[in-house]
């Protein structure tokens, strides 16, 4: 998973995506990141995505931010 302030881009399944966020500092109680999951429709190689693909994306990047010590919160 990496991290801009307005993107997040994760693999999946040897597929890629960037989803839309914002980051946010450190330390002042809100998250590290926002995902804004209406702007996952698309892979990065242009296909569109499935609602089973959505929801395995969204999972994806819970358990990575999970792992990493990352606070993601999902809108």
């Amino acid at each position: 998973m990496k991290l801009t302030r307005s993107t997040l881009n994760v693999g999946v399944k040897g597929r890629t995506i960037t989803v839309q966020g914002e980051a946010f500092l450190p330390g002042h109680g809100s998250p590290d990141f926002v995902v804004f999951s209406n702007t996952i429709e698309r892979w990065d190689d242009g296909a569109q995505i499935t609602d089973a693909e959505k929801r395995e994306v969204l999972r994806q990047i819970e358990e990575e931010a999970r792992s990493s010590g990352l606070h993601i919160e999902i809108e």
